[in-house]
């Protein structure tokens, strides 16, 4: 029987493929929700919302599309927006020659000779990076996005094909819109179907404009709908962490202490088990759980740039009724009850409080801050 370190280092923190199908757990609603979309927005853009870590690499793996061919282009190059652009025609180039598609193959040869050679041409591409244009940058870029589009034209004629961007969610939300809507007129119009993978700020924004009467970004303009892919629960956590690692070589309490953390998210989960085994010896433990979890919570609580003193406060608060909650801490701190409120919007705001009308509930990290601090 393998021992402890030989499972922690088997341990990888990656998008599942086909191959690993026997650690895939309960997505088949996501992936019948994936296919409907495609058939109710077909040619439209959609974009898939979730947290880093959540799965959305592998739940584009893992779609189909009945009767449709899917291109998965991974963004490798991020420097700027032209860089993406050419990473997309690239991407297409390489499908085309092996689907046989010379004429798109040749067409995608000139758009990407385009791009790296005509200095003009260039800096034209560029607002999609800069919000300013001169005249001669704006006709630049309108006459290449025209071939762009006369590019994804033909290659829609050839054949169905839902096309995926994926891992460009690690770009600023601002600079995502920017590059979406400089390419959509080559999608929207023909058969294609683009995903695009992208941080949950998106989906907060997409469903806030729906009820705002105040515009303050361009997403349904740019976007048909938003999916978010959620959370996984407690026990798809432990699923997935008991189809990689052996259960006996950790303690209960060390394990559901880790799901507490993950929070939903396999990475999490992951990175967080294959730290604590590093240190572990023979099985691990949760001591050794708490002290990988200690050092993330450390590090995030810098982060939230709460203050020692507001710290203090919220080692007092305990789940219950605010009006309970301000009269209790105010006596304590002999401060009044309007101050210790604004501190209780401030915990809310650092993820550390959840306020529900009349009633306040610390969130798993506050009670994780709390056994910490």
């Amino acid at each position: 029987m393998k021992e402890l370190k030989e499972y922690v280092k088997a341990l990888e923190d990656r998008p599942l493929t086909f191959e690993d199908e026997d650690l895939f757990v309960d997505r088949e609603i996501e992936l019948k929700k994936m296919a409907e979309l495609d058939y109710y927005f077909e040619g439209k853009i959609i974009g898939v919302c979730g947290q880093r870590g959540i799965g959305k690499t592998t739940l584009f793996n893992f779609s189909r599309f009945p009767g449709k061919n899917k291109l998965i282009i991974k963004i490798i190059d991020r420097e700027n927006k032209l860089s993406i652009i050419s990473n997309i025609i690239g991407e297409i180039i390489t499908y085309s020659k092996t689907k046989g598609y010379n004429e798109i193959e040749k067409m995608g040869k000139k758009l990407f000779t385009k791009i790296h050679v005509s200095k003009k041409e260039a800096v034209g591409i560029s607002y999609i990076i800069e919000y300013k244009q001169t005249k001669e940058e704006k006709i630049s870029l309108f006459n290449f996005l025209k071939s762009f589009k006369k590019f994804m034209d033909l290659l829609s004629k050839k054949e169905r094909l839902v096309i995926v961007l994926d891992e460009i969610d690690k770009q600023k939300v601002d600079e995502i819109l920017l590059l979406v809507d400089a390419i959509k007129d080559a999608f929207v119009s023909n058969s294609i179907t683009l995903f695009v993978a992208l941080p949950y700020e998106f989906y907060e924004n997409f469903i806030s404009s729906k009820t705002s009467s105040t515009e303050t970004h361009n997403l349904e303009n740019v976007f048909s709908y938003m999916f978010l892919l959620e959370p996984f629960s407690d026990d798809d956590v432990k699923r997935i962490i008991s189809r990689r690692f052996p259960l006996s070589l950790i303690e209960e309490e060390a394990l559901n202490k880790i799901v507490e953390f993950a929070d939903g998210n396999p990475r999490k989960a992951i990175t967080t088990l294959k730290e604590a085994g590093i240190i572990a010896e023979g099985k691990i433990r949760l001591s050794d759980v708490k002290g990988v979890i200690s050092r993330y919570i450390r590090t995030w609580i810098k982060s939230t740039k709460l203050t020692q003193n507001e710290l203090n406060v919220f080692r007092l608060i305990e789940d219950g009724r605010v009006a309970d909650i301000t009269q209790g801490v105010s006596k304590k701190l002999r401060k009044s009850r309007s101050v210790v409120y604004k501190y209780l919007k401030k915990f809310e705001e650092a993820g550390l409080l959840n306020l529900e009308g009349k009633n306040a509930e610390l969130s798993r990290m506050g009670r994780l801050v709390k056994e910490v601090i």
